[in-house]
């Protein structure tokens, strides 16, 4: 019977929600805080448990609210609504965090026939408010935040930065959703303080049942050294602001030892799970605050310490349970229930729910090829010939502020021919130079803690359901020892549940050490620090500057979830263009169809080029050079002639380079400095000697070619044109 009255009563609030979720209000619906819930038992009260879930998962809301899985896994309003065809589920629900600035009031036994309890009438001139699932209890939701409590004896609670509250749609007439008054906000939380909160009676941390001391108990649980004064009998009372009055270790010792009274407030512990850097104990009293000397006296051994149980919050019961550390793993269904395969963002490379390090020396251009990376995950399109998952995606600069990472962006997006506006809701770019740090140790071997900066990466990634993040770079994230491992796996680790919770590919540069830069280690070696850098992650890229000048290779060091590693990819970075793959000719067909109706132009110069070589003056490849080609031949009558500009020269050199008649060469000057010129192949004089003739004979002006305007951020690149002197 009592199942069939479970059934009957989930039928019933399903055909409730049916009718009424219209008149939830769009404050709630815009956000992503909805659960559903189902229940399965019904007291003899007529009370019925709740059990919230995600929506989208169908798994028990379990663990630390408001973490980054937390977050992840709840629902739209759509998630929720769509949820709800599952028969099972009886309502839906709003999880309270700080992050939704939203306050929510539960009275229960206050209504009767839909008919409010006149003492509460005053509540409903205040915000919306409507009728919860039994038909008895009243829900008022405000804009704000408050502190939560609950008043167990008076069937009050209020909700702002933990559980959840259902919500039915059975509004009261007349109420409009508005923001919590300052002087409402005081008169809720008196009316929902706990009994023992309003008259300071020492806490029962026995059996705690998670009221307004939910989070005390659940610190004490989890803190070690609050833990130890607990069972030291030293605890005395949470006095606020992260701080508990306490007995001292060395009580005996104080003036007034014996005297009724005593120290009052003068002995207190700052925990570190409340946001103190240590735990520490404090007392105004005249003998030495040792620290080590304290936790001596009562016995406290850290590294002991540290294998107690770690606690959290059970979502079903709101009891304090432990946490499985160990977690079978099912293996009797993955051939009726295949586990998916390893999934990648950029395929090979950048696995999905994982971090992948890619480490170069400075200047290669890792900045460049992740923003290219970045760019073509946004839009869809391969890169270096290798598919990509189209995906939202994040920029974090932590080096370079957000003006230079926008030029390098209108580079990007001038070469491949991108509208900016194609990028808008795909790609975003967030400037933490002034707050770069993500992860902190002032101290070698100090437990590092996490700052905003992390804390804000983490929540943007959730709420843009980002498929790609790069973190440019480690060394300004990582503010600790690079050498300590348990601090690089700590850190490493505290990016993967990031990746994790949303599914996404973290890419995060990275130097390497001296002795690769200085090629006293093989190329393998490309990590700086501890051995962590490596083993933490599962996959890992290099980006080396090869002997040749322009020439690049990117080589995978670490595959975990791929098979053999894949050859290295080789690419050239030629002057004013993008990083590509050797050979490549992609955007590259506007610059060809100018140059084939320049050819003449070309052979003059290429001839040009070889006549002053042979005379012992070489033309530099380098843009802002001394010696580049338009500043030596510039006072050559047959080069003015041509009437090319700097940016029209370099056009057409790099196009030569292409079709290989110009080749770049180091040599070495008379006083042994190492230095580059640009030579003619055999191809190359082959073409000038059989061009050159004709086109000498002829008359030139700017409109035999293509006289193109160069780009201001590209040099050469921009639109093709022709115009008159």
């Amino acid at each position: 019977m009592k199942h069939q009255n479970v059934k009957d009563l989930v039928l019933k609030l399903r055909q409730q929600f049916n009718e009424l979720q219209v008149n939830i209000p769009d404050e709630l619906k815009t956000l992503k805080a909805w659960l559903v819930w189902e229940t399965n038992q019904i007291q003899p009260n007529g009370k019925f448990n709740k059990i919230p879930l995600y929506p989208t998962t169908g798994r028990r809301r379990n663990g630390l609210q408001g973490s980054i899985e937390d977050l992840a896994h709840l629902g739209t309003w759509a998630d929720a609504v769509a949820a709800m065809e599952n028969p099972k589920y009886a309502g839906v629900g709003f999880a309270c965090l700080p992050c939704f600035g939203i306050v929510a009031l539960d009275l229960d036994h206050c209504v009767k026939d839909c008919v409010l309890a006149p003492k509460w009438h005053w509540v409903l001139d205040e915000t919306y408010c409507e009728i919860s699932p039994s038909g008895k209890g009243l829900r008022a939701f405000w804009t704000g935040i408050a502190r939560d409590g609950k008043n167990h004896d008076a069937g009050i609670e209020l909700f702002h930065s933990k559980g959840f509250v259902t919500v039915t749609g059975c509004g009261f007439e007349g109420g409009e959703f508005a923001p919590l008054k300052p002087e409402l906000k005081d008169r809720l939380e008196q009316l929902s303080a706990s009994r023992s909160s309003i008259s300071g009676s020492t806490l029962d941390l026995v059996n705690p049942k998670l009221s307004t001391h939910d989070r005390l108990a659940l610190n004490a649980k989890n803190d070690h050294r609050l833990r130890a004064l607990i069972d030291a009998g030293l605890y005395e009372r949470d006095i606020g602001n992260g701080k508990h009055s306490i007995k001292c270790p060395f009580e005996s010792e104080h003036s007034d030892y014996g005297r009724p009274g005593g120290d009052a407030d003068t002995v207190y512990f700052a925990a570190h799970t409340n946001g103190f850097e240590n735990g520490h104990i404090h007392c105004s009293h005249t003998h030495s605050n040792d620290q080590d000397a304290y936790w001596k006296k009562i016995g406290f051994e850290e590294k002991a310490q540290r294998q107690l149980t770690t606690l959290t919050l059970d979502g079903e019961t709101g009891e304090l349970v432990a946490v499985d550390v160990l977690k079978p793993v099912i293996l009797s269904d993955i051939h009726t229930n295949p586990p998916s395969p390893p999934a990648f963002v950029w395929d090979g490379l950048v696995p999905r729910g994982e971090v992948t390090l890619f480490a170069g020396h400075g200047g290669t251009g890792k900045t460049y090829i992740t923003l290219m990376l970045a760019v073509s995950v946004a839009l869809g399109r391969d890169m270096f010939s290798i598919a990509v998952d189209r995906s939202k995606a994040v920029f974090v600069s932590l080096e370079d502020d957000g003006d230079v990472i926008r030029w390098r962006l209108a580079c990007i997006c001038k070469f491949w021919d991108i509208d900016p506006q194609e990028l808008d809701g795909w790609l975003t770019v967030l400037d933490g130079t002034e707050f770069p740090e993500m992860y902190v140790a002032t101290k070698p071997w100090e437990k590092a803690d996490f700052t905003s900066t992390y804390e804000q990466l983490a929540q943007r990634a959730v709420d843009l359901n980002v498929g790609l993040i790069v973190i440019d770079n480690a060394s300004d994230a990582y503010a600790a020892d690079e050498n300590i491992r348990t601090t690089v796996r700590a850190f490493l680790r505290s990016l993967k549940r990031i990746a994790k919770a949303t599914n996404s590919g973290i890419l995060l540069l990275s130097h390497v050490n001296k002795e690769t830069s200085r090629g006293l280690l093989p190329s393998t070696e490309n990590y700086a620090g501890s051995t962590a850098w490596h083993n933490s992650v599962r996959s890992r890229l290099f980006l080396n500057k090869e002997k040749e000048p322009g020439r690049l290779s990117l080589a995978q060091g670490k595959n975990n979830h791929g098979g053999q590693l894949p050859p290295p990819i080789d690419l050239e970075w030629l002057p004013d263009e993008l990083p590509k793959v050797v050979g490549d000719l992609t955007n590259s067909s506007s610059l060809q169809l100018g140059v084939r109706s320049d050819d003449k132009k070309a052979a003059i110069l290429l001839g040009l080029i070889d006549e002053f070589a042979s005379r012992g003056t070489y033309c530099d490849p380098g843009i802002s050079s001394h010696s580049q080609v338009h500043k030596v031949l510039n006072s050559e009558p047959t080069f003015k002639r041509l009437n090319l500009r700097k940016e029209d020269a370099r056009r057409i050199l790099n196009q030569c380079q292409r079709d290989g008649w110009l080749a770049i060469e180091e040599y070495s000057t008379f006083s042994r400095n190492k230095k580059l010129r640009w030579v003619l192949t055999e191809m190359g004089k082959s073409f000038a000697a059989s061009n050159a003739l004709n086109a000498s004979n002829q008359s030139f002006n700017a409109i035999d070619g293509i006289d193109a305007p160069a780009s201001n951020i590209l040099g050469g690149m921009g639109d093709l044109r022709t115009h008159r002197n």
